[in-house]
């Protein structure tokens, strides 16, 4: 399966319907969609603008006001992209990423490259959300 997705163009608008078709082949063949893995292993493979479709991170939407439904990856990944594209969080990811200047193992050029791409940015929303929908200690 991944090896059919390796020279296919992921954007914004094909990336749902891609992952949901790739679940969807998954669960006739195997019984199962697994959109967590699906998502995961296509992120490795393409980065942004894949998201990785996660329960945790899915509480942290929920949490931030963007229920995203229970079932189906296009509605997770739409809210995903709101949260993502606000104001708020597009300035706390400049603070993060400017943060990180100096204090990796990287240099400038190469953090820069890596911003530019979208897939820093992703994985740092991506881990937000995971955090925040962890499960609540008492």
């Amino acid at each position: 399966m991944l090896n059919s997705l390796r020279h296919v163009e992921m954007t914004m608008q094909t990336v749902p319907g891609i992952i949901e078709q790739a679940c969807s082949d998954m669960e006739e063949e195997y019984g199962k969609s697994l959109p967590s893995a699906i998502s995961k292993a296509v992120w490795m493979m393409k980065g942004h603008p894949i998201v990785i479709y996660d329960s945790r991170a899915w509480e942290g939407l929920r949490g931030s006001g963007l229920a995203p439904g229970y079932y189906g990856y296009r509605r997770y990944f739409n809210a995903w992209f709101t949260f993502f594209d606000r104001s708020e969080t597009q300035e706390s990811l400049d603070d993060a990423v400017a943060s990180l200047s100096g204090l990796s193992r990287i240099d400038n050029a190469e953090l820069k490259e890596l911003t530019a791409s979208g897939r820093l940015r992703n994985r740092i929303v991506d881990l937000w959300l995971w955090n925040k929908g962890a499960p609540r200690r008492s």
